[in-house]
């Protein structure tokens, strides 16, 4: 699936959901994350190399339904940096990519233990999700909105695109 009809499935669902009531439903929600969840790791930059042929993981501690429709947007259209596996896996501690939704307080601890670490990890915080997150995305009024913690993805060690900077509610920076 090309470029052009990834953005216009990302339309559609949005456009569903703000201009129909009834699209608010749980699997319309699940598709614009997961298009959203792609679209950020677009514009994400890992400064250790990787090795040819190197796969990243994503660890989702998240609802199931969220995994199935993650692995389906990237079976489509595989990420500039390569393959992805997704998973779902409580003790896995060596993604590259975290996806965080409203979990118990066990599951907090252990993402606040990776961002101490300096992991050199992505996490993205879905709505309801209250711990720290690099990107935390959340649903106000129908529309989805994103925040950026710039100053702990330079700590992790990722560069973030000025794309993705523009389009955020907030940015919070070390200032």
């Amino acid at each position: 699936m090309n470029q052009v009809h990834l953005m216009l499935r990302i339309l559609l669902c949005i456009g569903a959901c703000l201009n129909n009531p009834a699209a608010h439903g749980q699997k319309q929600s699940i598709a614009i994350q997961a298009a959203l969840i792609y679209q950020f790791t677009r514009y994400i930059e890992w400064h250790s190399p990787r090795a040819p042929g190197h796969k990243m993981t994503m660890n989702v501690l998240a609802e199931p339904a969220l995994v199935d429709e993650l692995r389906a947007v990237f079976k489509e259209k595989e990420p500039s940096f390569g393959a992805i596996d997704i998973v779902s896996d409580e003790s896995l501690t060596t993604a590259q990519i975290y996806v965080l939704g409203n979990i118990e307080t066990s599951r907090i601890d252990f993402a606040k233990n990776l961002l101490e670490a300096n992991c050199q990890c992505l996490t993205i915080g879905l709505h309801g999700y209250p711990g720290e997150a690099i990107i935390s995305l959340n649903i106000a009024g129908g529309q989805f909105q994103f925040d950026v913690d710039k100053a702990l993805a330079d700590k992790q060690r990722l560069y973030i695109s000025s794309k993705i900077l523009k389009l955020a509610r907030r940015v919070k920076d070390r200032t």
